[in-house]
């Protein structure tokens, strides 16, 4: 059976978009946001939320937060998201 990963704010709690277990069992979550919402309160939190997690993680956790800048051709989007999800596996 499925079970659903979350993360604890304030005021409840923080589903991630996406959670993959990956090859060498770290846990990567993406929580993906629209490059107008990179510094908004709820963005700033979740960005806390899921660095720390990663940091208690003790190099078995991942956290990315991917966005298209504004402008970005098409062909190169999913180059940004990419990006953002290869640096967050590296830290």
């Amino acid at each position: 059976m499925p079970t659903l990963h979350w993360l604890p704010t304030v005021s409840g709690k923080f589903y991630p978009d996406f959670v993959a277990r990956l090859q060498d069992g770290t846990i990567l979550v993406v929580e993906y946001k629209g490059y107008d919402r990179l510094n908004n309160d709820d963005t700033r939190e979740k960005r806390a939320i899921g660095e720390l997690w990663a940091a208690q993680m003790n190099g078995k956790g991942a956290f990315a937060m991917p966005s298209i800048p504004p402008g970005t051709p098409a062909g190169e989007q999913w180059d940004c998201v990419e990006r953002g999800i290869r640096e967050a596996i590296a830290r």
